[in-house]
């Protein structure tokens, strides 16, 4: 891979806003597919033909260009008439679960669209001793607390501020993006 210039670029664990355009699409991907389908059971032919009909949703606007030539299915010779009608009632299960997946994303992912408010002010960066809290869904403890570690390490961005940092804990040490550390106010 080297030797044909590809170069791999690594993000910090539970930082998927580092890459945040695919992370997006890939979010936005399981959020509608699962209140699509919610609770149901599919097949695996109508699952397989709802993730090829919502990926052909989330890539009608590419990110490049598009290369190849389209994919026409051909259709199979001496279908008998009950396969036919069980294969168009899975057909329009399918097309249905479509209709509501394409209006459910349209309508909520138009509200991520808005504007955001950024961090207007600065604020001091984490150094290498601070106390933090890991917030982080995966990290609550069986009491409901946020485990507490010490930075070992830390790593600017472009601007100078501080976007990762190493932490040990209890457990052991762990690599997050700033966003998931919350400083202490008290310095030893």
């Amino acid at each position: 891979m080297a030797a044909k210039g590809v170069t791999w670029k690594f993000i910090p664990p539970s930082a998927p806003h580092f890459v945040g355009v695919w992370e997006a699409a890939v979010k936005s991907f399981k959020t509608h597919l699962k209140r699509t389908v919610g609770p149901g059971r599919l097949t695996y032919e109508e699952l397989s033909t709802l993730l090829l009909s919502i990926e052909a949703v989330l890539n009608s606007r590419p990110l490049g260009p598009i290369v190849g030539e389209p994919v026409i299915a051909i259709p199979e010779a001496n279908l008998d008439s009950e396969l036919n009608v069980d294969l168009l009632h899975h057909w329009k299960l399918v097309q249905a679960l479509r209709a509501v997946f394409w209006n459910r994303r349209g309508k909520e992912y138009l509200n991520t669209l808005q504007q955001r408010v950024k961090w207007r002010c600065r604020h001091e960066n984490l150094s290498v001793g601070d106390c933090v809290v890991i917030v982080d869904p995966s990290f609550m403890t069986a009491t409901g607390r946020w485990p507490l570690g010490r930075v070992t390490k830390v790593y600017l961005g472009q601007d100078g501020m501080v976007r990762v940092a190493d932490v040990r804990t209890a457990r052991g040490m762990y690599t997050r993006p700033n966003v998931k550390l919350v400083s202490l106010p008290v310095k030893e």
